[in-house]
């Protein structure tokens, strides 16, 4: 009787775990804890298929070594609010605060982000991706490094830039 009634319990847990586990804000949670620790493969599996541009790109082209120091990034991901739009789409807002500990100084950073979200057969999918971010009308959202990082440009990749920039001109 006991071995029934344990069964029973157990599959009711289950069950209710299952229909738990994607939540638009269980999403937004899980892709930005990962993504601000460089782990863009795990950040990836939360991206919607078509754009898992981003995630991809940076994880080619970030150096190890930054990698290496952002997964010690301590990650707070708070005040989740999710307005589900239709059956399919939900933006989501949340604060983010981002750690970060290099030679010994600790470093906070918090910001606001809204993340579009698609719900595709049933799971819900970050819905944004690289050319999100490199909207040429949308430069409120744009990524600028800060005056505090060095770059080592060579100068071949001076010459273009500014072929670009007179180009555009």
């Amino acid at each position: 009787m006991k071995t029934k009634l344990f069964s029973i319990a157990f599959a009711a847990i289950s069950i209710l775990f299952v229909s738990c586990g994607n939540k638009p804000e269980q999403v937004v949670e899980k892709y930005l804890t990962h993504f601000y620790k460089a782990e863009y493969k795990e950040a990836n599996e939360y991206v919607a298929k078509d754009k898992k541009g981003l995630c991809e790109l940076l994880d080619t082209y970030m150096p190890e070594t930054e990698k290496e120091k952002a997964a010690k990034n301590k990650v707070s991901i708070s005040n989740i609010k999710c307005e589900i739009k239709d059956d399919t789409t939900a933006i989501c807002s949340c604060q983010i605060a981002v750690q970060t500990t290099e030679k010994g100084v600790k470093e906070s950073e918090e910001s606001t982000e809204q993340i579009k979200l698609k719900k595709i057969k049933g799971k819900w999918y970050i819905n944004q991706g690289k050319e999100d971010f490199m909207d040429e009308g949308d430069n409120e959202n744009a990524v600028v490094p800060s005056e505090s990082e060095e770059y080592d440009f060579t100068e071949e990749e001076v010459e273009a830039t500014e072929e670009i920039i007179l180009e555009k001109e």
